[in-house]
C-alpha cells in the first residue's frame, strides 16, 4: 500500500486530544457531599457499567473518526489486483505498442485494422486507473517513438493516437517490445513519485514475419527480462484475422540497358494469399521520361492467381530519358501492396569509345574494322532517316584521359601499348557499376605491362 499524500500521515496524532481530553476530565471532578445525591449515586451505580461502556465506545468512535479523516486526506491506494477495500487502484505506468505497418491497410468491412487498433488502444487508456501515465509506440521494422516519456494526459496521448498514420515497412515485435521495456525501465514505472505496476499493450494483426524464431538471441533475452520482473504486465490484443490479397511483389526490366525503338518486357511477380484470385488485371504505366503524368502503356489479364506467378509485360519507348514505371493490380482490401515502382534510364544511342593504338590508322590498323562491325551499314540508314542504336567514336590513346568515361556504355581498347596508372584506375571504376570493357590484341601491346598494371597496382 502508498499514499498518494503521505505528508498528511501526520494528522492521525491528533486522535491523541479525544483521549487526553478524556483523562483530563477524568482527573478534574471532586467529591462534594449533598445529601439529594444520594438517590442519583445509587442510580448511578446500578447503571455504571453501562455508562462506563458507552464511553469508552465513545472514546474510540472520536479517535477513528480522527484517524480515518487523516488517512482519507493521505489517499492510500493499492496496486492492481491487490486489496482494494480501503483504496482506490493505483495509477500504473503503460506502454501502448500500435502496430503500423502495411499489413495493417487491410480493410475489414469499412474499417482498416489500423482504425481497429486505434480504437482499442484508446479503450486501454479509458480502462486504466486514475493516476495513471502512458507512452505511445508505433511498431514497424524500426519503432517510431511518438511518447517516450510516459505522461499523465491520457487525453494527449489519445491525441496522438488519432494522429497516426500507415507506412509501408512490416513490422519488428522484438524491437518494439524492447524500446517499450527500456522506457518502463528508464521512468522507473513512477507516477507521481510514487512506485507503480508497468504495463505494455500491444496492438497488432500478429503477421507471422514480425515475429523472431524461437531461438532468436535478442528475443530470448527481452522475454526472461519481461518473465523476471515482478511488476510488469504484457497485454496482447489481436486486430487481424483471415483475409485474401493479391499484392505485386515486385518489378524488373528483363535487360540491362534499355533503348529506343524496340520492344522492351517488364517482369512483375503477382503473389496471392489465401483461396487466390480470378481474373486479376495487372496494367503497365509510364511516364513520358521527363517527370510527367503516367499514362497506361499495356495490360494483361491473368485467369487465376494462386501463390506467386510471373508476369511479362512488353512495351516500346520513342525516347530517352529517366522513366517512371509502375505496375499496378486491381483494388482490394489491401490498398497499399497493389504496385511497384521503379525508375529506368533509356538510351536513345549507347555510346561506344574506341581507343585505336595501332600505328596505321582505320581497316589497316584495325579501327575501320571495329567501327564496320558495329555500325553496319550506316550510310544506308542515314540515307533512309532511320535512327542508329550505336554511336562509335574513335580516339588515340592520348585522348582517352580526356574523356568522361561514364559518358559511355562500353569502351574499346584496340592494340593499345600500355595503360598509366591513372588511366587503369578510371578503367575500373568504368567497370564496376557493370559497363563493358573490350581489350584487342596487337603487335604493340606489352603483356607484361598490362599484367603489372591492371593485375598487380590496379587489382
Amino acid at each position: 500500500m502508498s499514499f498518494l499524500n503521505a505528508i498528511l500521515l501526520g494528522f492521525t496524532a491528533l486522535a491523541a486530544i479525544p483521549i487526553i481530553i478524556h483523562l483530563l476530565n477524568k482527573s478534574r471532578f471532586r467529591v462534594v457531599e449533598w445529601a439529594a445525591m444520594d438517590f442519583l449515586l445509587n442510580t448511578m451505580r446500578q447503571n455504571s457499567r453501562r455508562i462506563q461502556l458507552r464511553d469508552v465506545l465513545l472514546l474510540i468512535l472520536r479517535t477513528l473518526a480522527i484517524i480515518l479523516a487523516a488517512l482519507a486526506l493521505a489517499r492510500p491506494t493499492f496496486a492492481p489486483g491487490k486489496l482494494t477495500l480501503l483504496g482506490s487502484a493505483a495509477g500504473v505506468t503503460a506502454v501502448v505498442v500500435i502496430d503500423h505497418s502495411q499489413s495493417m491497410g487491410y480493410r475489414d468491412g469499412a474499417d482498416t485494422r489500423f482504425d481497429s487498433a486505434k480504437k482499442k488502444a484508446k479503450e486501454v487508456l479509458n480502462q486504466l486507473p486514475a493516476g495513471s501515465a502512458a507512452g505511445l509506440l508505433l511498431m514497424s521494422d524500426i519503432p517510431t517513438e511518438v511518447i517516450t516519456d510516459p505522461s499523465r494526459d491520457l487525453g494527449f496521448v489519445a491525441g496522438e493516437i488519432d494522429k497516426a498514420t500507415l507506412i509501408d515497412g512490416g513490422s519488428n515485435v522484438t524491437a518494439s517490445l524492447a524500446r517499450a521495456w527500456q522506457i518502463l525501465h528508464d521512468n522507473g514505472g513512477a507516477v507521481g513519485g510514487n512506485s507503480s505496476a508497468k504495463e505494455i499493450y500491444l496492438v497488432s494483426d500478429l503477421q507471422a514475419n514480425g515475429w523472431p524464431a524461437p531461438d532468436d538471441g535478442a528475443w530470448t533475452k527481452l522475454a526472461a527480462e519481461l518473465t523476471g520482473a515482478k511488476d510488469v504486465r504484457l497485454f496482447v490484443t489481436d486486430t487481424g484475422g483471415g483475409g485474401d490479397d493479391v499484392s505485386v511483389s515486385s518489378l524488373r526490366a528483363d535487360d540491362e540497358l534499355l533503348t529506343i525503338e524496340r520492344e522492351v518486357t517488364f517482369t512483375a511477380s503477382i503473389r496471392a494469399s489465401g483461396a487466390g484470385a480470378n481474373q486479376v488485371a495487372v496494367d503497365l504505366w509510364l511516364d513520358d521520361g521527363k517527370g510527367g503524368e503516367l499514362r497506361k502503356a499495356g495490360s494483361t489479364v491473368v485467369e487465376h492467381v494462386e501463390g506467386e506467378q510471373q508476369v511479362t509485360l512488353p512495351t516500346r519507348f520513342t525516347s530517352g530519358g529517366a522513366y517512371r514505371v509502375e505496375a499496378r493490380i486491381g483494388v482490394d482490401r489491401l490498398d497499399a501492396n497493389n504496385a511497384r515502382r521503379l525508375v529506368v534510364p533509356v538510351l536513345e544511342k549507347l555510346k561506344v569509345l574506341v581507343v585505336d593504338g595501332a600505328g596505321d590508322p582505320g581497316f589497316p590498323g584495325g579501327a575501320g574494322f571495329i567501327r564496320a562491325a558495329l555500325s553496319p551499314g550506316q550510310r544506308a540508314a542515314a540515307a533512309a532517316g532511320s535512327k542508329q542504336l550505336l554511336d562509335v567514336e574513335v580516339v588515340g590513346p592520348r585522348a582517352l584521359s580526356e574523356r568522361t568515361l561514364s559518358d559511355y556504355q562500353a569502351i574499346i581498347l584496340n592494340n593499345v601499348a600500355e595503360l598509366p596508372v591513372n588511366v587503369a584506375e578510371a578503367l575500373k571504376a568504368f567497370v564496376a557499376p557493370g559497363r563493358g570493357l573490350i581489350v584487342f590484341l596487337g603487335d604493340r601491346v606489352r603483356g607484361d605491362s598490362y599484367s603489372a598494371t591492371l593485375f598487380d597496382q590496379v587489382g
